[in-house]
C-alpha cells in the first residue's frame, strides 16, 4: 500500500495574495476593499502584504465581502503561518544574515515598510513578505533581473546598493496600488525629469513625495492635462 506524502512547497503565499487576485478580477481597489470590510486604507495595505493575521472576525467579514467561507479564510491563514515557519527553519542562518546586511533594514523599519521585530528569523520573514518572495534565492533571481532591466549602473557583484534599489522599487510598486492616477503621458513625464532628478537627493519620502505630487506638469502638443501614471512592472 502506497504511503501518502504531504505536499511541502518551497514557497509561501499569504492570504493577502488570494484577496489581491480576487480584487483584481472584480476590479476592486484596495481602498474600496478596506471600506467594504470597515477598515482604514492602511489596514488593507498591511493585510495584502501579510502583516495582519486573520482573526475569526476578519474571516467573517471576508466571507461577506469576497465570498468563500470563514473556515476557508481561517484555514488559509493557518497554512500560511505553518509554511512560513517551516521555511524559516529550513533556510541557512548564515545566508539569511548576509542578505539582511545587504538590505536597508533600518530605513525599511523607520519608513514603516516592515514591522520592527527583534530576532533574525522574524526580520527575514518580514523582508520576504515585503518583497513577495519565498526565500533569499528567489529574491536574488527575481530582483537581479529587475535592477538590470531598470538601466541602473551595474557592478560585478549584487551588493548592498543594488539591494537598496530593489527595496525602493518594491515599495514603489506597493504604494502605486493605492494611488489613483490619470492616464500615462510619456511626453509630459519627460518634460518634468529635471525636477524629478532633484528630488532623488532627498531620502525621506515624507518630504519628497508631497513635492513630487505638487510638480506642475507642462502642456505638450497633442497632449492632454492628464497626470502621469508611473507603474512598475510586476516584480513577482
Amino acid at each position: 500500500m502506497a504511503r501518502s506524502v504531504d505536499f511541502l512547497p518551497d514557497w509561501v503565499s499569504a492570504p493577502g495574495d488570494t484577496v489581491a487576485d480576487i480584487l483584481e478580477e472584480r476590479n476592486i481597489s484596495p481602498i474600496e476593499f478596506a471600506r467594504k470590510i470597515g477598515q482604514p486604507p492602511e489596514y488593507a495595505y498591511d493585510f495584502l502584504r501579510g502583516h495582519v493575521r486573520i482573526t475569526s472576525e476578519t474571516a467573517r467579514r471576508l466571507e461577506t465581502v469576497l465570498g468563500a467561507s470563514a473556515t476557508f479564510w481561517m484555514t488559509r491563514e493557518i497554512q500560511y503561518r505553518e509554511d512560513l515557519s517551516r521555511l524559516q527553519r529550513e533556510a541557512s542562518p548564515e545566508e539569511e544574515a548576509c542578505w539582511l546586511r545587504e538590505l536597508p533594514v533600518r530605513d525599511m523599519i523607520r519608513f514603516g515598510w516592515i514591522s520592527p521585530v527583534r530576532s533574525l528569523a522574524e526580520k527575514v520573514a518580514e523582508c520576504l513578505r515585503f518583497f513577495g518572495v519565498p526565500d533569499v534565492g528567489a529574491w536574488r533571481n527575481t530582483y537581479r533581473d529587475v535592477i538590470e532591466s531598470a538601466a541602473f549602473r551595474t557592478s560585478p557583484t549584487f551588493g548592498s546598493r543594488q539591494a537598496a534599489v530593489a527595496a525602493w522599487l518594491r515599495q514603489g510598486e506597493i504604494e502605486g496600488e493605492f494611488i489613483e492616477c490619470k492616464p500615462w503621458d510619456p511626453k509630459r513625464f519627460r518634460a518634468t525629469l529635471t525636477e524629478l532628478r532633484y528630488l532623488t537627493r532627498k531620502k525621506d519620502p515624507e518630504f519628497f513625495i508631497p513635492e513630487l505630487g505638487s510638480i506642475q506638469l507642462p502642456k505638450v502638443q497633442n497632449g492632454s492635462n492628464s497626470l502621469p501614471k508611473v507603474r512598475l512592472s510586476k516584480l513577482r
